[in-house]
């Protein structure tokens, strides 16, 4: 994984005929790994909940646990109303930001590198609000890795991404 460093600035600064240096930070960068496209997303799109939702997932968690207590199977009760607050603790999730940075060694998403040689194809989707980029890998049992586009130019993105790895058509695209 690339180092990170922090590079610092030198600022002077004069003030009542007395030299100051001030130490600035310039932001963190990759060494030796030029970036060709960079830009912070979202890890999932939180889609608005409509009020029929919420009424057709009372009625049925009350349900369940209706049915419990009238077969008085307490664990049954107990394992439902778990599940309801675990659900309910899911759905007010708020989306975390994360960092995608793409260079000719790979990409990373929140410092965490892959090489290109991990995937076996890309394609660009379409089908949400945002473009994704959705990388398949090597592996049979690992997971795809989706990625939002925000703010990127998807076409210079899909040409430069074209050159590491084969691409794959969107169903949506024919």
């Amino acid at each position: 994984m690339p180092k990170k460093t922090k590079n610092l600035k030198e600022k002077k600064s004069v003030s009542n005929k007395n030299e100051i240096i001030i130490a600035q930070e310039e932001p963190v960068a990759f060494e030796n790994m030029p970036i060709i496209f960079s830009w912070t997303t979202m890890d999932f799109i939180k889609k608005p909940l409509t009020e029929f939702y919420f009424t057709a997932a009372a009625v049925g968690a009350m349900a369940m646990i209706g049915w419990g207590l009238y077969n008085r199977s307490f664990v049954m009760v107990v394992t439902f109303i778990m599940m309801v607050i675990v659900i309910i603790l899911v759905l007010n999730e708020e989306p975390k930001k994360i960092e995608v940075v793409v260079s000719e060694k790979g990409i990373d998403v929140n410092n965490e590198h892959y090489n290109f040689s991990e995937f076996k194809s890309f394609k660009i989707s379409h089908t949400d609000e945002l473009p994704t980029l959705i990388l398949k890998p090597r592996k049979s049992f690992s997971l795809f890795k989706n990625i939002y586009i925000k703010d990127e130019p998807v076409n210079d993105l899909e040409s430069f991404l074209g050159i590491y790895l084969e691409k794959e058509e969107d169903a949506q695209e024919g």
